[in-house]
């Protein structure tokens, strides 16, 4: 096993709200998160987080 390096996953997290507006890219989860919430206009506004990695496909989740 000597030699092996680990490759560490870089994920980018971006946030929009769903009309497009409000558009930022974070490498961190919870300022990704923290920045949703703070751009919501209504506690029932879904604002959108996209993250990706490169070898990995994106995943879409909502706060």
């Amino acid at each position: 096993m000597g030699g092996d390096t680990v490759m560490a996953i870089s994920f980018i997290y971006d946030v929009v709200r769903t009309d497009g507006t409000g558009y930022k890219m974070f490498r961190n989860q919870k300022k990704a998160e923290d920045y949703a919430h703070s751009i919501k206009r209504t506690d029932e506004e879904k604002v959108q987080i996209t993250r990706t990695a490169k070898g990995f496909a994106p995943y879409v989740y909502y706060v």
